[in-house]
């Protein structure tokens, strides 16, 4: 098996508070106050409280790349890529689905701007809904302006790193995962799909699985433009991908007879009823 690289592991679904470390900068009076959260697993270091007015795309982009906070005043901060964002989703919880005792919010239920522009239309910017987790597109110069800002700093893989392995699997060496690399284009009820991938012998492998909703959404590719039959996967090593919506094993929170489950004709993260059909690709 091809090991991962140690710097990029993939976030939980749903983070615990261990997952994180509360960095704390000390005030002129003397007073130790929470200033930004590091995520042991990706090495990304967010900002504590979020920037607490909803803004258009720009002026986000501008508030993060502004910003200077944490010990020394750093100011490499950034808006954060949309599968960095979901990264601290925690699926577990709603309203909101993140860490509260790790992350100050101004609202709860909001809605969060990401750096990713939609590939087919560049007037529209992806966010993250922290209501949930879902993952949609809005208008960049919106009025009003609905999205929140948590900037981000530190580096990542901003997009799956793929190798075809040549015997029916690919391996993502950004998350160490390895992926069933043709589906059999059967849409399943959501048990089926289940059992289709616990079943599943390929490459020698029986430990298959139907994967988190973290891991289904890592191999989208949102630098691809979605269109008509056009997944927004990576074809080359992908072959014969289909532009629908796919299963993941994450249960919505707020509601157990939905599942989360990744449309790749565009992008969307969005929830499911169980009793749908839905497509299936494989992990281990």
């Amino acid at each position: 098996d091809i090991m991962p690289p140690p710097a990029a592991p993939l976030a939980s679904e749903s983070p615990a508070s261990s997952d994180y470390t509360q960095v704390k900068s000390t005030t002129f009076s003397g007073t130790q106050i929470v200033t930004s959260v590091i995520d042991k697993k990706t090495g990304l270091e967010w900002q504590y409280k979020d920037g607490n007015t909803p803004r258009a795309w720009d002026d986000a982009v501008s508030y993060c790349s502004g910003l200077s906070l944490g010990s020394g005043d750093l100011t490499d901060w950034r808006l954060p890529e949309v599968f960095e964002l979901q990264s601290i989703v925690k699926y577990g919880a709603s309203s909101p689905a993140i860490n509260t005792t790790e992350f100050a919010s101004s609202v709860n239920d909001a809605s969060y701007w990401s750096a990713s522009s939609y590939a087919s239309h560049s007037v529209s910017a992806w966010f993250v809904d922290f209501s949930d987790g879902s993952i949609s597109a809005d208008f960049k110069a919106k009025i009003p302006a609905s999205n929140y800002v948590r900037c981000v700093r530190g580096g990542s893989n901003h997009y799956p790193l793929l190798m075809d392995n040549g015997d029916g699997t690919v391996t993502d060496l950004a998350t160490g995962l390895m992926w069933q690399q043709t589906d059999d284009n059967t849409a399943r009820a959501l048990s089926d799909a289940n059992t289709h991938c616990t079943s599943l012998s390929l490459a020698g492998k029986n430990d298959w699985r139907l994967p988190n909703i973290k891991e289904l959404a890592s191999i989208v590719d949102y630098r691809q433009p979605p269109g008509g039959s056009n997944p927004v996967i990576d074809a080359r090593v992908f072959p014969g991908a289909i532009a629908s919506v796919y299963w993941s094993a994450s249960s919505y929170a707020s509601d157990p007879t939905n599942t989360w489950s990744v449309t790749f004709s565009s992008g969307h993260v969005v929830r499911a009823p169980s009793t749908n059909t839905l497509y299936v690709r494989c992990v281990r």
